[in-house]
C-alpha cells in the first residue's frame, strides 16, 4: 500500500494510518523531526493586464492567467521575444492569436528573458488547457524582486476580477 501524506506532521500522520509495525514507517520514524514549508509552490502575482508571474530563486515564470485564457478563447498562435530581450515592467513582450482576437502580452516584471516554452510555440492550445502548467510563456532573470509589491497577489486578483462583468 503507497501512502502520501503532505504537511508539517506527515510521518505522525502516515502513522496513524498504516500500523506502526510496518516497515515504512518504521523508517519513517527517524525522520520525524523535520518540517516542510508551508507552500509547495511558488505564488503567483497578476497584472492588470491579467499576465501572472511566478517567482523562485530571482527567476520569474510568466504566462496568461485562465481568466485571460477564457476571454481570449481558442488560442492557434504565439509570438514571444527572444532570449536575452531585456524587459522592462509592463513593456509589450509578445502577443496571443486566437481564432477571434489578437492580444498584446505585458511584462508583468523587468528582466531578462532566459527561456521560453517552445510546447506553446508549437502547440499554443495548451495555454488553453493549462495556462499555469504546460502553457506558462517564457522565464525571465529578473532584474528587481521587489517590484512585485505592484503587482495583485492572487487573492487580490481573484477580487480584481469581480469587477468585470461575466
Amino acid at each position: 500500500m503507497a501512502l502520501v501524506a503532505i504537511g508539517r506532521n506527515a510521518c505522525s500522520c502516515a502513522a496513524r494510518l498504516m500500523s506502526r509495525s510496518s516497515p515504512v514507517i518504521t523508517s519513517l520514524q527517524k525522520y520525524r523531526h523535520f518540517s516542510l514549508s508551508s507552500r509547495s509552490y511558488s505564488e503567483r502575482f497578476y497584472n492588470k493586464s491579467h499576465e501572472w508571474i511566478s517567482l523562485s530563486n530571482g527567476v520569474g515564470t510568466i504566462g496568461i492567467s485562465d481568466y485571460a485564457q477564457d476571454a481570449i478563447g481558442e488560442i492557434v498562435f504565439v509570438s514571444l521575444p527572444d532570449i536575452g530581450t531585456e524587459l522592462k515592467i509592463g513593456q509589450q513582450c509578445g502577443e496571443i492569436e486566437s481564432v477571434k482576437s489578437v492580444s498584446e502580452l505585458y511584462s508583468p516584471m523587468s528582466g531578462t528573458v532566459i527561456e521560453t516554452n517552445s510546447v506553446v510555440t508549437d502547440e499554443p492550445s495548451q495555454i488553453n488547457a493549462s495556462p499555469y502548467e504546460n502553457g506558462w510563456l517564457m522565464k525571465i532573470e529578473v532584474s528587481d524582486k521587489n517590484e512585485s509589491n505592484e503587482l495583485m497577489p492572487e487573492t487580490a486578483y481573484q477580487e480584481f476580477l469581480t469587477t468585470f462583468e461575466h
